[in-house]
């Protein structure tokens, strides 16, 4: 691993916690943001910031997709009011419009779980990160369902939300050939 990267923290390896570290770019009257399940049948709020009454008279519509799909699970969606109307985040582009500047390593953590990278916090290879000038420097994996595989990633956020990604190679393969999807 390259020389000043530290361990991604434990309280940063999932989604629910990342999300709760969300600093909206902008100051919204009311945000919350809700993990739909696909089933329809139940959805979960996760956090809830503002004055939940401002939306008394606005029609909430549930997206259809999320900022992060879950397979065979669900999806997480924001929902939010700006002052003036209710919006949503159901993709990396309207979540990055959301946060704005990326200036918190969970705020890029979640940037990159939209890009479907993820924290193997048993590798340091696949867990680490390093705040840079203009941004993070990350280490994250990426799994592979067919063949199935796991592939480090070295991979740079800037305050814009750029991405920039860089393969380090695959450091486990189960078998050539066997599929999981």
């Amino acid at each position: 691993m390259e020389k000043d990267f530290k361990q991604i923290p434990a309280e940063l390896n999932d989604t629910e916690s990342l999300i709760k570290h969300i600093s909206p770019a902008n100051k919204n009257v009311y945000w919350e943001c809700v993990f739909k399940d696909y089933q329809q049948k139940s959805s979960r709020t996760i956090v809830i910031l503002g004055d939940s009454s401002s939306l008394k008279n606005l029609k909430y519509q549930v997206p259809k997709t999320g900022f992060i799909n879950k397979k065979w699970t669900g999806y997480y969606y924001i929902a939010y009011h700006d002052g003036n109307e209710l919006r949503y985040v159901y993709d990396a582009k309207s979540l990055q419009k959301f946060i704005g500047k990326v200036d918190k390593l969970a705020e890029a953590l979640i940037i990159a779980q939209t890009l479907n990278f993820c924290v193997d916090s048993k590798r340091k290879i696949t867990g680490a990160y390093r705040k840079t000038i203009n941004g993070f420097d990350l280490h994250l994996a990426k799994f592979h369902l067919c063949p199935m595989q796991t592939e480090a990633f070295k991979v740079h956020i800037d305050t814009l939300g750029n991405v920039r990604t860089k393969s380090l190679n695959y450091f486990y393969d189960v078998d050539k050939n066997i599929c999981a999807d």
